[in-house]
C-alpha cells in the first residue's frame, strides 16, 4: 500500500524489484558463511552472520499478490502464494500464473503453499448471495473443497467483527 511506502520513505517504484532483491539478499544470508550480496538496493560486505535459520534454505516464504505480476514474481522466486479472494475465477488465473512462473523458474510448484484470506465471517445462518469462502459454516465447507482443489493449502478470515465471535462458526466448520 502506497501509504505504507511512504511511511518507510521508500519509493513505491521499487517495490517488486526491492522486494526481489531483498529475498535473494536474505537467501544470502542464510546460506553458508561467508555472505556477500551485491545488488541494486541491498549491499551485504563479506562477513559471517549467523545464526542460521534452522529449515535449511531459510523459513518458509510468503508473498501477498495483487495483480498478475506480482503472482509470476512469487512463482519465479519460489515463494509461498498468498491472495485476497474476491471471487473464484481470478484466483484460479492468478494460482495457474504462479504455477507457470515457479515451474518455469525451475520450482516444484506443488511444494509451494497457497492461502487464501477471506475479507468478512461466516454467518449463522445461510446467506442467498454469498461471496466464496463466506456465509454458513456448510456453505463455506463447500468452497473449502473448492478451494482445496485448486491446491489452496490454508484460509484465513480477516473478520472486521470481533474475531473471538467466529471460533463457534470455526469449530462448526471444522465438524462438517
Amino acid at each position: 500500500m502506497e501509504q505504507e511506502f511512504q511511511a518507510a520513505g521508500v519509493s513505491m517504484k521499487r517495490r517488486g524489484a526491492g522486494f526481489e532483491e531483498h529475498i535473494l539478499a536474505m537467501r544470502a544470508v542464510w546460506g553458508p558463511d561467508p555472505v556477500s550480496f551485491e545488488g541494486r538496493f541491498y549491499r551485504i560486505p563479506e562477513a559471517d552472520i549467523g545464526p542460521k535459520p534452522v529449515r535449511p534454505g531459510g523459513p518458509r516464504l510468503m508473498a501477498g499478490a495483487g495483480s498478475p505480476v506480482a503472482a509470476e514474481r512469487a512463482g519465479r522466486l519460489g515463494v509461498g502464494l498468498t491472495l485476497v479472494i474476491f471471487d473464484w475465477d481470478t484466483i484460479r488465473d492468478t494460482i495457474e500464473i504462479f504455477r507457470t512462473a515457479a515451474s518455469t523458474a525451475g520450482h516444484d510448484p506443488n511444494t509451494l503453499p497457497i492461502m487464501l484470506q477471506v475479507n468478512g465471517n461466516i454467518t449463522a445462518e445461510p446467506v442467498d448471495e454469498h461471496g466464496p469462502l463466506l456465509g454458513s459454516p456448510e456453505q463455506v465447507a463447500a468452497d473449502l473443497d473448492h478451494a482445496t482443489r485448486l491446491g489452496v493449502e490454508h484460509v484465513y478470515w480477516n473478520s472486521a467483527d470481533n474475531p473471538l465471535s467466529q471460533l463457534p462458526f470455526l469449530e462448526q466448520l471444522a465438524k462438517a
